[in-house]
């Protein structure tokens, strides 16, 4: 008797964790999911701004090649 006591305790025990397991499992999949968008708009920003740079040193050059 004890020992099918223990085997379904074992049982939900295996269960418990199993769904803990899948709870943070998904929580990291999201947790990926946000870090691959915030690093694909880090690297948006880092094109746009290297873009604006250069605009502006081709701005500053035909100004000062004006003068």
């Amino acid at each position: 008797m004890q020992r099918k006591n223990a085997a379904k305790d074992e049982r939900i025990r295996v269960e418990q964790l199993t769904e803990k397991y899948e709870a943070v499992e998904q929580k990291l999949k999201e947790s990926n999911e946000q870090l691959e968008e915030r690093e694909q708009l880090a690297a948006e920003v880092e094109q746009k701004v290297a873009e604006k740079i250069a605009k502006a040193q081709k701005d500053a050059a035909d100004f000062i090649a004006a003068q």
